[in-house]
């Protein structure tokens, strides 16, 4: 549905072949509580106004409007916050990548593989940042919503800004559509659950000899300085 996988992938692939390399030592737990804000915001979007019927009775005489504009405003709010903490995630994940992965490939004089690695992150944070990309639900006006994924196929395209983050509008005007929707959702986070429990018991082993409150100097000046 999202195609968001990948960052738990790389988490995970990093911590199982890199972890020594990481001399940020509290970057993997950071990074496994922000993959836990992402699990818990996708299943409060999915499970809190998105699979309501417009005849729900606190959906009726809302100061907001129509019970279409109330349940679009809380929806769009709650895939907003999803996507707030999965662009998080992008950005620390794409770090872990860089204190590990990167410095084992760049050691190796393994380039363009490391300009593999790099791109994925570089560019779809560019394209949060410069261009709206945008990963969620956004309900419209005109009984539509609009699927906003990731699309890794377009990367490097410049015709299309941004590369990365892909639409599709879907009619809604039949409601039983969003049941169809939900179940797909549904079927990707538990997929993002999984990977995380995996994540989760690498970090345990990662920290079973290590501290996690460890100090780091010039933490922004280091990484801007490689």
């Amino acid at each position: 549905m999202f195609n968001i996988r990948f960052v738990l992938d790389d988490a995970i692939r990093c911590l199982e072949a890199y972890s020594e390399e990481i001399a940020i030592k509290p970057l993997p737990a950071t990074v496994f509580l922000m993959q836990q804000d992402v699990v818990n915001h996708l299943a409060h979007a999915l499970t809190h106004y998105f699979p309501l019927t417009l005849d729900a009775p606190f959906l009726q005489n809302s100061s907001l409007g129509t019970p279409y504009e109330k349940w679009a405003k809380f929806t769009n709010d709650d895939f907003e916050l999803f996507f707030t903490c999965f662009r998080n995630l992008v950005a620390y994940t794409g770090r872990l990548v860089y204190e590990s992965e990167r410095k084992v490939l760049q050691r190796q004089r393994r380039f363009d593989e490391i300009k593999t690695v790099e791109n994925r992150y570089t560019e779809i944070n560019c394209d949060f940042k410069y261009f709206n990309g945008f990963i969620g639900i956004r309900v419209h006006a005109n009984e539509r919503i609009a699927i906003h994924a990731v699309d890794f196929t377009a990367a490097g395209n410049l015709d299309r800004t941004p590369s990365n983050c892909m639409e599709r509008v879907v009619d809604i005007t039949d409601r039983s559509v969003i049941k169809q929707i939900s179940t797909a959702i549904r079927i990707e986070l538990d997929e993002l659950n999984r990977l995380h429990s995996s994540y989760r018991t690498l970090c345990e082993e990662y920290y079973s000899a290590k501290s996690i409150a460890e100090g780091f100097p010039n933490l922004i000046e280091n990484f801007l300085s490689n």
